[in-house]
């Protein structure tokens, strides 16, 4: 049976923010849960844990007592992706229980008040595993509904960042993961991964087409020169809206503008695209009405697909923005 994790289409995700789901489909409404994992699992010591929240279907929960995990990210879980979609579909066949784990310091599951530096030395890939095996130990004890998991195999299911999850977890607890489907998932960690804005580039090549990439190049053989002058730098925080006049003889400020206005917009242009929403941009993008490369790509960032009500150019405010520890802020969470 578990073939089937090898054969049925990859579920959607984008890592900036948690996968929006299907349509509706299940007649039953999941059941909210809560399980305390410990803080710590790697100093006996330290006795602390922390309520972690999931989601339950046990619509197709028959007697064979399969489970089907989705591993939720570093985002806020919903109940819509135990109601619908590859997981669900996955259960459904299985006749598996469904669950939906949120990640230690996203959404509700929030181990302290606030995410002060001390507090952050726990979130980390080694402790979030953990939480997901001790996860599956309890919903395969007595404890819960009295044992009816008991001997269930265990298969998860994971997207981009929780889809290496979903990998690491075979790896590291074999004994109590029996199969795992990973889609997007970077298995290689790495300090700098050029590659991902290859795949990018190449994304927008293949739907939009070569001339749209060629035009993106040229807007930014030109933006480079310009941001080398006040008055260049000038022109392009009018062009672009940038929440402060863009400093050209600031590199910092320089490397913000770039990251913030163009990387992370093709960015997200290509890992959270809807069918149509490359090709629709590369319309703006070769706007032969509008004559300068520049301001066509100005056109296309500040259109009202874009997310943000200006560009930040200014690293010392990007720094203070990420200094807030509070779980509210609006940094705290993936966008």
């Amino acid at each position: 049976m578990w073939f089937i994790l090898l054969l049925i289409a990859p579920c959607l995700a984008f890592h900036m923010q948690e996968p929006l789901p299907p349509a509706r489909s299940s007649r039953l409404s999941p059941v909210e849960g809560w399980v305390q994992v410990r803080l710590n699992h790697f100093m006996a010591y330290d006795t602390r844990t922390y309520p972690m929240r999931y989601y339950y279907n046990n619509e197709f929960a028959g007697a064979r007592g399969n489970l089907v995990i989705f591993v939720g990210g570093e985002w806020a879980i919903s109940e819509g992706w135990t109601q619908a979609g590859l997981a669900y579909e996955l259960a459904k066949k299985m006749g598996a229980g469904l669950f939906y784990t949120e990640h230690r310091f996203y959404g509700s599951s929030r181990p302290f008040a606030d995410s002060a530096l001390p507090n952050l030395s726990f979130l980390s890939i080694d402790q979030a595993l953990a939480d997901l095996a001790q996860f599956i130990q309890y919903i395969k004890s007595d404890d819960f509904e009295y044992g009816r998991f008991r001997n269930a195999k265990v298969a998860l299911v994971g997207c981009s960042y929780a889809g290496t999850m979903a990998t690491w977890m075979r790896l590291a607890y074999p004994h109590v993961v029996d199969a795992a489907f990973s889609d997007s998932g970077p298995l290689l960690a790495q300090e700098n991964f050029p590659e991902y804005l290859e795949v990018v580039a190449e994304a927008i090549r293949e739907q939009g087409g070569e001339t749209c990439l060629n035009n993106i190049e040229e807007a930014m053989r030109q933006l480079v020169v310009l941001v080398n002058s006040t008055a260049g730098a000038n022109q392009v925080s009018e062009m672009f809206k940038t929440c402060t006049p863009l400093q050209a003889g600031i590199p910092l400020d320089v490397a913000t503008f770039f990251w913030y206005g163009i990387t992370e917009t093709f960015a997200g242009l290509v890992q959270g695209a809807s069918p149509g929403d490359i090709p629709a941009a590369c319309v703006k993008l070769n706007d032969t009405s509008v004559a300068s490369h520049v301001q066509r790509l100005a056109n296309y960032i500040t259109s009202d697909s874009w997310n943000q009500p200006c560009i930040e150019t200014r690293y010392t405010q990007v720094v203070a923005n990420h200094r807030n520890t509070s779980f509210d802020a609006y940094e705290s969470t993936s966008k």
